[in-house]
């Protein structure tokens, strides 16, 4: 049960996962009570017959007309010059010789700056910051990341005869399956699909997503709907597919990480001004990026205004 859930969420082999880092709460559970099963036992009788005011919220929660939304709203609140679109940065540098602190390099651009927020992949940031600190590139080089592939399945309702009786399942290796899981889209969100439509959303990551590097979308999407029918009975033919590639999106939290992003955290505090953020340090969900986020800005406000 363990694998097929941990697995999923972070794409990778839980053998080889950071639990300090990924699930707290099951170390502290392992500690205090002996074991994880019975910890969670023992929290889950703590809320028993217990009754709470207010508003029920769903486990699972979205923006209504999709997570473009926050991106499409954040765009309107900049300033259009503050925007520069596909101007990749190759290098960031001290600026010595100028009143501004940073010194940013694209390929046919040169930025200065006082601050500097970087909130890329922890391997994309390592190459740019390499000419200003060889060290700190060194240890983000350190935090590895896995691929994954998403593939969207649209069918009639009418054509699918299991009853969609849950919000999706996850694949445990043993079953040998190339699919590690799959979300009944529209029915774990609403206003996802017309209500004669159903959108089954199946993933692929760890090492079967590097694994299909060989493999066409066509080859991939064969191989996925197989594994689709088989396991809920499907005989329809979807209306429309939709993949998607995630190659190396997905940081991959292993034994030490937290050590190793204290180490990262303490050599960006030798540049004022410097600050990381993204998932690859403190979480991988959207709410964790949205903390790293905010916790960068404050992090610079605090460096300039305190």
């Amino acid at each position: 049960m363990a694998q097929p859930m941990v697995g999923g969420i972070y794409s990778c082999d839980p053998q080889n996962l950071s639990l300090l880092s990924t699930f707290p709460k099951f170390l502290e559970w392992e500690f205090k009570y002996g074991s994880v099963i019975f910890g969670l036992l023992k929290e889950m009788r703590k809320f028993k017959g217990k009754s709470f005011s207010g508003p029920r919220y769903t486990l699972f929660v979205s923006l209504k007309n999709g997570l473009e939304t926050l991106i499409e709203k954040l765009f309107l609140k900049i300033p259009r010059d503050s925007i520069r679109l596909k101007s990749e940065v190759r290098e960031i540098s001290l600026n010595h010789l100028q009143e501004k602190k940073f010194k940013i390099k694209g390929e046919d651009f040169e930025i200065e700056a006082d601050a500097l927020c970087c909130a890329l992949p922890s391997a994309q940031s390592a190459k740019i910051l390499k000419t200003l600190d060889p060290e700190l590139s060194n240890e983000l080089e350190k935090i590895r990341a896995g691929s994954g592939v998403t593939i969207n399945f649209i069918y009639k309702k009418e054509e699918l005869f299991h009853p969609l009786n849950g919000f999706g399942f996850v694949v445990p290796e043993i079953e040998k399956k190339l699919i590690s899981g799959c979300t009944f889209s529209s029915v774990k969100f609403l206003g996802r699909a017309p209500l004669d439509k159903v959108v089954l959303r199946v993933f692929i990551g760890g090492k079967k997503a590097d694994a299909l590097s060989n493999l066409s979308d066509p080859e991939i999407e064969n191989a996925a709907k197989g594994d689709l029918e088989n396991i809920l009975g499907i005989n329809a033919k979807p209306i429309s597919t939709v993949i998607s590639h995630h190659k190396n999106a997905l940081p991959q939290y292993g034994l030490g990480h937290q050590e190793l992003v204290e180490k990262i955290r303490q050599k960006v505090l030798n540049f004022k001004g410097l600050v990381l953020a993204g998932n690859a340090y403190c979480g991988t969900g959207i709410p964790d990026c949205i903390q790293s986020g905010t916790d960068a800005a404050e992090e610079l406000f605090k460096n300039f205004f305190k």
